[in-house]
């Protein structure tokens, strides 16, 4: 299984392991590999590197592959990297983002919106399921001109941005319509092993549209 693979090929770093890889049915080739801690970054350029080289009229892209618990970070070096260079507009792509930690989907959001200013509600069935996201204005506001790409792959935290900029008319949406994943599951375990997943809430984006099961449209 998946899982049987993965618990023979961890290991301490810096030790050796030979993985065998087979091609067209009968062709097998080894390969030795060296076992390292992996560090990835969600924040990337065109070139999926970290210049931040600006495109054609001052225009920035940045990509985001997920929300984890640098994201908003990285995303800040990013920008003060593009500023630096006469920023003038920028392309914020969330396509193919599952999404990742609530939390960095506001830090993300209020990069681009005013302190204040509610990102995200959660709404259960009673009103003490309430909760709400809010631009703390920990980050710099920027007001410049700004596009997001979306599609089918975005989803969840990529979602709550990409609605909130379009409920806010801060951003222009570009794609396809997104994933459709905004609710809130909690996990109970049965006596037998097994467990129930219960959806409890739902996330709203500012003007009150529920995103699960209906997804954000461009």
């Amino acid at each position: 299984t998946t899982q049987d693979a993965v618990d023979v090929l961890r290991g301490k770093p810096g030790t050796e392991v030979t993985i065998t890889i087979q091609r067209d049915k009968d062709v097998e080739k080894e390969i030795k590999l060296v076992r390292e801690i992996i560090k990835t970054k969600s924040v990337r350029d065109l070139n999926g590197g970290g210049k931040y080289d600006l495109l054609e009229n001052k225009i920035g892209y940045v990509r985001l592959s997920g929300f984890s618990e640098k994201t908003a970070s990285e995303l800040e070096t990013a920008l003060v990297k593009m500023e630096e260079h006469g920023l003038k507009a920028i392309v914020l792509d969330l396509r193919d983002n599952p999404g990742g930690l609530l939390t960095q989907s506001a830090y993300v959001t209020e990069k681009f919106v005013p302190k204040g200013q509610v990102v995200v509600t959660t709404e259960g069935r009673e009103q003490r399921q309430l909760d709400k996201l809010v631009a703390s204005g920990r980050f710099k506001e920027r007001t410049l001109p700004m596009v997001v790409l979306v599609n089918g792959g975005s989803a969840s935290a990529s979602e709550i941005v990409a609605g909130c900029l379009q409920d806010l008319g801060r951003a222009e949406l570009v794609g396809m319509k997104t994933f459709g994943k905004g609710s809130v599951q909690s996990i109970l375990p049965l006596r037998d092993g097994s467990a129930l997943r219960l959806t409890t809430a739902k996330y709203y984006t500012p003007k009150h549209r529920t995103i699960h099961g209906k997804g954000i449209t461009p």
